[in-house]
């Protein structure tokens, strides 16, 4: 239960949902700044989230190991590198790679309503309220604090306490 409320409170949908809203309040730029946003959470739900889901049923070293079965961490540090060391992207594995990316809110949306339609829970509404209000009340209220000690503004800003 722990484990559950942990992975609610500290991993954030910002790709099925946050992604088209972005766009849709604050047009491309908004786009670009969430792309950037939605990968570095990505990231890290890819990987602490992958931690404390484990940790929940087993022990810290054996949850810790678990992270090595994890592709995103494999992606990433090859994005890095591909980065750090100016190397080119062949042209058929780049439009294959953008293709994937352009597909990939309309197949998130539709695997997450499939995920649900089978959705069978025991969990009791009043962990599930705190959760969610932690994540939609004092996440946005952590966000503009951050933003603000940041001195972020306009768009950034904006999108940091949407996301």
């Amino acid at each position: 239960m722990r484990s559950a409320f942990l992975l609610t409170v500290l991993i954030q949908n910002t790709g099925a949902y946050g992604l088209p809203v972005s766009q849709f309040a604050f047009g491309d730029t908004g786009l670009e700044i969430a792309v950037l946003y939605n990968a570095l959470t990505q990231i890290t739900g890819n990987t602490l989230g992958v931690v404390v889901a484990s940790a929940g049923v087993a022990p810290f070293r054996q949850a810790l190991c678990s992270l090595l079965k994890v592709p995103i961490l494999y992606a990433t540090i090859l994005a890095i590198l591909v980065w750090y060391c100016s190397l080119t992207v062949p042209r058929p594995l780049l439009q294959a790679v953008e293709l994937c990316g352009r597909a990939s809110v309309p197949l998130l949306l539709l695997l997450y309503g499939m995920q649900l339609a089978q959705l069978e829970t025991d969990i009791t509404y009043g962990s599930m309220a705190l959760a969610t209000s932690v994540q939609l009340v004092v996440s946005p209220l952590i966000a503009l604090g951050l933003a603000w000690g940041l001195n972020m503004q306009g768009v950034t800003r904006a999108l940091t306490v949407l996301a």
